[in-house]
């Protein structure tokens, strides 16, 4: 792709991927404090368009080797659910 910027296409998509951040960490704050069920219907709706998108990005970086993924071995994710589980059994 050519752009018109000083900007590498890497650097414009990682903007992007920050951009989708902030936009799902609003959302997430939208959803945490409306009343109305379907205001947070209609945010859910728009995070999961957003979370998508995420994904799509993270992706072709990932393709493009602008973003490695760690994989998770089993003792890791059994762990993190242990963790997890005490905690919320510890809340409730």
């Amino acid at each position: 792709m050519s752009y018109n910027s000083d900007f590498s296409e890497k650097e414009l998509v990682h903007d992007l991927l920050m951009y989708e951040n902030q936009i799902i960490s609003l959302y997430n704050t939208g959803i945490i404090q409306t009343s109305s069920l379907t205001f947070r219907d209609s945010l859910n709706f728009c995070l999961t368009n957003v979370q998508d998108c995420q994904l799509d990005l993270l992706d072709a970086m990932n393709q493009r080797g602008w973003h490695q993924t760690k994989k998770a071995n089993s003792n890791d994710i059994e762990n993190a659910i242990k963790k997890y589980s005490k905690m919320s059994s510890e809340l409730f």
